[in-house]
């Protein structure tokens, strides 16, 4: 877990990764599903990105 002291800097993190193509939400809607399916290759294969 990455814990982040700043919340302005927090909330700009969120947000990027929300809309990401065409996904409103890309935590949700993608990583999400991935994280539960537990299938590694599939979580390495995705867009994550950290600034």
């Amino acid at each position: 877990m990455i814990k982040l002291s700043d919340l302005e800097y927090q909330n700009k993190l969120l947000k990027a990764q929300q809309n990401v193509g065409a996904h409103t939400n890309y935590l949700i809607d993608v990583l999400k599903p991935a994280i539960e399916r537990g299938d590694w290759d599939e979580l390495e294969a995705l867009d994550i990105a950290l600034p």
